[in-house]
């Protein structure tokens, strides 16, 4: 694992999406509210889980809607935690469905594998932190990742931690 910038890998992932977004007539925004943020992390890896997760915004949003992505010191950590968000304006998600979205086949859209946010949850677990969702029926749904990203900090204490339930923070509105 290398240290790497969330903000920049947002912004990257924003900028690789933006023409997709336009063509469908979709909005992307990002917030970055603490500027730079190393992390012990697998850009790659981690980059496949913002990918996935806005490609499933893309998907569940009507032609014009916005996927806000945000990243910021949760409230109750700051400095310590970052909490990554990414809020769409899609379909909504029956709460009932919320304990199988993570399963493996378990989808919601026609002719997906069902497997993209099996991996997402994995890939950042993998990462010590913790992910989740909220949503409801005819509403947004919200995807929150935390974890504490702290540049002296290894892969191995970050995982620890995200195993003792640490820091992280699950879901929330």
């Amino acid at each position: 694992m290398l240290l790497t910038d969330l903000g920049r890998l947002l912004n990257e992932t924003v900028d690789f999406l933006q023409p997709l977004a336009k063509q469908r007539g979709h909005q992307v925004r990002i917030e970055n509210l603490v500027g730079k943020v190393p992390a012990q992390a697998d850009a790659n890896r981690l980059k496949q889980v913002f990918l996935n997760l806005s490609l499933n915004a893309f998907r569940a949003m009507p032609p014009g809607g916005e996927l806000r992505v945000r990243i910021a010191w949760a409230p109750q950590f700051p400095g310590e935690l970052a909490q990554i968000d990414f809020r769409d304006q899609g379909r909504g998600l029956a709460p009932e469905l919320l304990e199988r979205i993570y399963e493996p086949g378990f989808t919601t859209t026609p002719g997906s594998p069902g497997l993209g946010l099996s991996v997402c949850k994995n890939v950042i677990e993998q990462h010590g932190a913790k992910f989740a969702c909220t949503a409801n029926r005819n509403r947004a749904a919200l995807f929150r990742s935390s974890c504490p990203f702290l540049p002296e900090q290894t892969h191995e204490q970050c995982l620890d931690r995200g195993r003792r339930g640490g820091h992280a923070r699950g879901a929330g509105g």
